[in-house]
């Protein structure tokens, strides 16, 4: 077996690395859609199509598959670049966030939406 070949006969067009992030995809896309590709070849063609929206690069189709996870998109897309808009910083100060996911997460929603306190106690994200 070829050390690219993922055992169900599909040719894994990145390093092993990859190989977990389209497992993923997998497994997401069979809890959203009850979706499975029917076959090696209809497998092998969207990971083409990924390696085509990627220009090859790991890391780039790595975030085009976070990127459809991320907006429930059942296919792969270019990556969204902020539809024109200038990114802005993820805090008022201009300094990046520092601490666990979910003070980044936090932070950036705060500089976003002008960060009023939350209701109750506790540093957890409140739903409303």
């Amino acid at each position: 077996m070829n050390q690219n070949e993922i055992p169900t006969g599909i040719v894994n067009p990145f390093s092993e690395k990859f190989v977990g992030t389209w497992d993923l995809w997998k497994l997401w896309r069979l809890e959203f859609d009850k979706f499975k590709y029917k076959g090696v070849i209809s497998e092998q063609m969207a990971l083409k199509n990924l390696v085509d929206l990627s220009e090859g690069d790991e890391e780039k189709a790595i975030k085009i598959v976070e990127q459809s996870i991320g907006r429930s998109w059942t296919g792969f897309y270019p990556l969204k670049s902020g539809h024109g808009r200038k990114k802005q910083s993820s805090t008022t100060t201009g300094e990046e966030p520092k601490g666990d996911i979910r003070s980044r997460v936090q932070a950036a929603v705060n500089a976003k939406f002008g960060g009023g306190e939350q209701a109750g106690s506790g540093s957890g994200l409140k739903a409303v």
